[in-house]
């Protein structure tokens, strides 16, 4: 396990840049990142226990968290990192509002983010990704249908609050995003 804070802090970022994922609205990481990440999550939680007034260690740890859409924890660490830091930078302070907001939205979506991403999948598989192809919700309610879920009208709705009214835009605006 890497333990000193540059490797760790290097493990991470390539993780990220392997993500494929935005800023803002983030959907689970692309499969290529995930050992990187949780390699760095794993090691920071290590670090900041033998550690725990490192603020730029908690800081860390809340980017590898919120990568692997632990947004809960996300804002525990970036809480602490403030904390830690004794300042309130305004670049913290408007990640911490996105984390936030990013719980409430997962919150109202009843898809975790693999199954997102398999509807994703799905979608592309069937040519939704061609417009074309994808402007009624056909393919998503077959997957729904598939998958089993019991509450599809509610996922529908809920993937139309976020912008999905086609499986066009299902695979653009939600799960690409």
């Amino acid at each position: 396990m890497v333990d000193n804070l540059h490797d760790l802090k290097s493990t991470l970022m390539s993780g990220i840049r392997l993500s494929m994922q935005r800023s803002y609205a983030r959907r689970a990481p692309a499969k290529a990142s995930v050992p990187h990440l949780v390699q760095a999550r794993d090691g920071l939680r290590q670090l900041v226990e033998r550690q725990p007034t490192l603020a730029e260690a908690w800081k860390l740890l809340s980017q590898a968290e919120e990568c692997l859409l632990n947004y809960d924890r996300a804002i525990l660490c970036l809480e602490m990192a403030m904390s830690l830091s004794g300042k309130r930078d305004k670049r913290d302070l408007k990640r911490l509002a996105m984390l936030r907001e990013s719980v409430l939205q997962w919150r109202k979506l009843p898809l975790t983010p693999v199954e997102l991403r398999e509807l994703g999948e799905y979608l592309v598989e069937q040519g939704a990704d061609k417009e074309m192809y994808g402007r009624s919700l056909k393919f998503t309610s077959q997957w729904l249908e598939q998958k089993c879920f019991t509450n599809v009208n509610a996922i529908l709705q809920a993937l139309n609050d976020r912008g999905g009214r086609t499986d066009f835009t299902i695979l653009y605006n939600v799960v690409r995003g």
